[in-house]
């Protein structure tokens, strides 16, 4: 599946507005988003600098990462975004669309190339990111 379509299945689950907003995430959750449910640490400044709002920051921070780091992403998603969260919860997060991104999750990391993990490769070379 493309990466596109993963992250449509992604804003699906977590929510988004018309005014560019997803889910609950503000500046400073969507940085300790990264090392609390996702396992890696993304430097505060460089966030701010992948898009105008959290939606894009959210997206640029996937689209570029490995496969790895995708699928910790998505497993970082669902334990941020449970299935029994509150009333604001997302009529379209279900138990069918948690069970698909957890099998993307198994497949991205499938699709992993240790060699290329072991050397930080997420975004750019001059990115900073600790695993």
């Amino acid at each position: 599946m493309a990466t596109i379509a993963i992250f449509r299945l992604i804003d699906r689950y977590i929510g988004s507005s018309e005014c560019f907003f997803l889910g609950d995430f503000n500046d400073q959750t969507l940085v300790e988003f990264y090392p609390k449910y996702c396992e890696f640490e993304l430097e505060a400044e460089l966030i701010q600098f992948m898009g105008r709002n959290i939606y894009e920051r959210f997206a640029a921070a996937f689209f570029t990462a490995s496969c790895t780091h995708q699928a910790k992403i998505i497993r970082g998603v669902l334990k941020r975004f449970p299935l029994n969260a509150s009333s604001h919860c997302p009529e379209t997060r279900t138990k069918e669309l948690y069970t698909k991104l957890l099998g993307m999750a198994e497949m991205l990391d499938g699709l992993s190339h240790p060699e290329r993990e072991q050397e930080g490769i997420f975004m750019s070379k001059n990115s900073v990111l600790r695993s």
